[in-house]
């Protein structure tokens, strides 16, 4: 099976992670590809490294794992979001699971569940209906694991 990693493309205003197959050696580089309208998403993690940094939104409807640094927002729709000891993130954070293990300065609000590992420092307010903190992880904020809003009840009349 082939090993994957990911491209970076940058659309004037955002970015969009999209997987690439690393050329086998001596072949010819192929040029990365934008996902086509409607293509289903993959569920090989795209990886922000450590030696890059973003400033921005990044959207995706894969995993992400971020080992750089982030500054802006960042949205996974349906997977989970991964922030590894030594990554830093400034942002807004929202995802279906949200997992720990670096520095957030922001809001992180997860669909399911929110874990904060023992590496972690958060500065900012958790929201889902499951949060764990390991011993060891630093949290300032608040921390809210009922459902957001529920929809109002309709009394009939």
């Amino acid at each position: 099976m082939p090993d994957f990693v990911c491209a970076a493309l940058l659309f004037v205003d955002r970015l969009i992670l999209v997987p690439w197959e690393a050329p086998r050696e001596g072949a010819e580089r192929p040029l990365p590809h934008a996902p086509e309208q409607g293509a289903e998403a993959m569920d090989t993690p795209a990886h922000i490294g450590p030696s890059i940094r973003i400033k921005g939104e990044i959207t995706a409807s894969e995993p992400l794992t971020i080992a750089g640094i982030v500054d802006g927002s960042v949205e996974v729709q349906g997977h989970p979001l991964t922030i590894v000891a030594g990554g830093r993130v400034s942002a807004t954070l929202v995802a279906d699971t949200i997992v720990v293990g670096g520095s957030v300065n922001g809001r992180l609000n997860a669909g399911a569940r929110i874990v904060v590992r023992d590496t972690a420092t958060i500065e900012g307010d958790l929201s889902a209906p499951t949060v764990s903190l390991a011993d060891g992880a630093t949290v300032h904020g608040r921390v809210q694991t009922a459902e957001r809003q529920k929809p109002a009840l309709v009394l009939a009349s």
